[in-house]
This record gives structure tokens, sequence and C-alpha cells, in this order.
């Protein structure tokens, strides 16, 4: 927790980063630690065995296993949130450069528990969702906000790169995801077969069978 709220401390200077490399060290050695002890607990078994332990002892409605297994679930996919919706300011303040920072430390990292996958789909829902809350803030037809289309057109052309670049590399690495999980599926249906012979015309040919 100490090191997850020492790098959320360091947001409030990483418009920094850029000029002061030892900045950004400090920045990435949190981020990259929070992200691995928050994996490693969330997929501890023991750990997780003894809250359940615990629970039972309570005999407590209010502190039932189901409570325990689904505060694991959503402290994960909480975590996981909370980079994706800094991928989003990152992008809407047109800083490319740290919404990609979170993007590679989060999607690079070797997760056991965390989901790169649900981050990415997060970081894409909040990205998404921030440029329709602009163009609906700067809608000319809205009453209360009648600047003109050349104006708006101009700022939405100054923020977009940003989201470009964000969107860019989180297909990337869905891309990364999705060709790994069809590489263990493939593997997986090759280990459950089993060569046999088969002769034809007298030549032997090699098949395989489902076992």
């Amino acid at each position: 927790m100490r090191w997850h709220l020492t790098a959320l401390g360091l947001e409030k200077k990483s418009h920094q980063l850029k000029e002061d490399p030892k900045a950004e060290e400090r920045y990435l050695r949190y981020w990259k630690g929070a992200i691995r002890l928050w994996d490693e607990v969330l997929g501890n078994d023991v750990t997780w065995s003894a809250l359940s332990a615990r629970a039972l002892a309570l005999d407590d409605a209010r502190v039932s296993l189901e409570f325990i297994q689904e505060l694991r679930r959503l402290t994960a996919e909480a975590f996981v949130s909370i980079n994706a919706s800094l991928v989003a300011k990152f992008a809407k303040d047109g800083r490319a450069d740290l919404a990609k920072i979170q993007i590679v430390m989060v999607c690079t990292e070797d997760l056991k528990t965390l989901s790169s996958w649900k981050f990415t789909n997060a970081a894409i829902t909040q990205l998404k969702g921030g440029l329709r809350a602009f163009l609906r803030a700067n809608d000319p037809g809205t009453e209360g906000h009648e600047a003109s289309g050349a104006d708006i057109a101009s700022t939405l052309i100054g923020i977009l790169p940003a989201y470009h670049s964000s969107f860019e590399a989180l297909a990337y690495y869905a891309a990364l995801h999705a060709i790994n999980n069809l590489r263990i599926g493939m593997r997986k249906m090759s280990l459950g077969a089993t060569p046999s012979i088969s002769h034809q015309q007298g030549q032997p040919i090699r098949r395989c069978v489902r076992r």
C-alpha cells in the first residue's frame, strides 16, 4: 500500500519527468513496485485463505466468504482502473508521453493476477468517454456553449495526437495479448493429441487421434 500511495503522490510532479531523469526513475520504480506487490498479494492464496478463515471465525453475515472473494476480485479491477483513468487524464492533458508510460508499465509486466486485458479495455473505455465528454461540452448547438466550430476544431486537433497515440499503444498490446492467448490455446490442443499409424496402399501415414 505504501508503494502505491507514494506512486500516486508522485503524480503531482509527473509533468516534470521530461526535465528530470531522476524523477522519472523514481516515478517508474514506485509504480512498478506497486504493480508487482499488488499482483503478488492478490494472487497469494495463503493470504486470502487466512482472510476467509478469519471471516468464518467472526461468524458475521456482513463479512461472508462471498464478500472476501468479491473483495479480491474488485480490488484487482479497481487497481487497473486507477491506471486506466491516469491514461485518460494524461491524454486529455495532451501528455501522450505520460499516458504511454502507464500503458507500457501495466502491459509489459509479467502479471499473474492483475489483468492487463481488463486494464486495456478500461483505458479504451475511459479514453472514448473523455472524447465524448469534450464534444458534448463544446457542442456549438448547446445553449451557453456558443464557441465557433473553428475554435472547437482547433482545440480538438490539439488533443487528438495524445488520444491517437494512446489508442495505438493500447491496440498494440491488445493484439499481442490476443496472439499470446491463441498460441496458448494451440499449444494446449497439440498436447491433447497423440500420434497413431495408419496404412493406406502400404504406406504409413501419421495422423492425430484425440484422447
